[in-house]
């Protein structure tokens, strides 16, 4: 199996929600369970094939302003060979995946399906590197982009 860490780091206002799995844990956070029961909105050019880590809450640790929060995950030794064998080279200066892994933010409401919520001011690092995120002002432009 493979390792994969991602680390997620925010601004304080953060009663923000992410598609992710605790290995089927609760985990308590400030009196808040770190896994949610917030369901996402189905994507319009995407089937999900799986969940890696079930909706999460992302929570202060600290009082610092900028805050991190750590989710693992493992892929299966055919989950990493669907994404890296799925993939459309046609373009030489661009290789597009067919099958990813996708990060998704939403706002806590239990309430009603939600649709994508991308936290402004957000980072992201997979296996310590930082990634490459979509620039925009309108978080409605950068909806459903792979990370």
């Amino acid at each position: 199996m493979y390792q994969h860490q991602n680390l997620i780091s925010f601004p304080p206002d953060a009663n923000r929600v992410m598609s992710a799995n605790n290995n089927g844990m609760m985990n308590y956070v400030a009196g808040y369970p770190q896994e949610v029961d917030v369901k996402l909105k189905k994507l319009a050019f995407f089937d999900i094939l799986g969940t890696l880590v079930n909706p999460s809450l992302l929570t202060p640790t600290s009082s610092q302003r900028l805050h991190e929060n750590t989710l693992y995950f493992t892929l299966s030794p055919s989950q990493a060979t669907d994404i890296a064998s799925n993939r459309d080279i046609r373009n030489v200066s661009r290789v597009d995946y067919t099958v990813q892994v996708q990060l998704r933010f939403c706002l806590m409401d239990t309430t009603t399906e939600q649709d994508d919520y991308f936290p402004p001011n957000i980072s992201v690092k997979v296996n310590g590197k930082q990634c490459q995120l979509p620039v925009s002002s309108d978080p409605s432009t950068i909806l459903n982009l792979p990370v």
